[in-house]
């Protein structure tokens, strides 16, 4: 879909990171790439190794696992100007959403999880999450266990999708 064009064509935002570079230290592919890489390993859960069985056990959970598919490929959609790009991500996909007629609740969820799909690797890897007060922030901020098996699995594949494995 993405090489002939139609994915671009279904999902306009989409369009303007083809190709696009992010240029750091973590992010090796172009974010297009990184996108659809996200979604392959999201995917891959379906017939998951042994140390990823846990979290197929979470995917297979999920009461709207289309949502998680539909935010991953929208998160990095606002990378493809300046501002903040999950802010910018939000705003492209809110339109979208708009244009699909996306029903309230599926449209506070895909929100959610693009708005925050970088706070639970931050959490993890940033902060003292033996502070109670940071969990308590932190279980504020996601709100229920679905929102949290979901931001769990789109920080998994989000996260496994900036470089390859070695």
């Amino acid at each position: 879909m993405h090489d002939c064009g139609l994915l671009g064509r279904l999902v306009p935002p989409f369009q303007a990171i083809t190709c696009r570079v992010v240029r750091d230290f973590y992010h090796k592919y172009t974010v297009d790439e990184h996108t659809l890489l996200t979604i392959r390993n999201l995917e891959r859960l379906v017939d998951p190794p042994e140390h990823r069985r846990r979290f197929a056990s979470i995917a297979r959970d999920l009461e709207s696992p289309e949502l998680l598919v539909l935010a991953l490929l929208l998160h990095d959609t606002g990378k493809a100007g300046e501002e903040d790009h999950a802010v910018a991500s939000v705003r492209l996909a809110e339109r979208l959403m708009d244009e699909w007629a996306l029903a309230d609740d599926a449209r506070d969820t895909v929100r959610f999880l693009i708005s925050h799909h970088l706070r639970m690797s931050q959490v993890a890897f940033r902060r003292d999450t033996e502070d109670p007060e940071i969990v308590r922030e932190f279980a504020a901020l996601v709100g229920t266990e679905e929102r949290l098996k979901l931001l769990s699995l789109m920080t998994l594949a989000d996260v496994e999708a900036v470089s390859p494995r070695r």
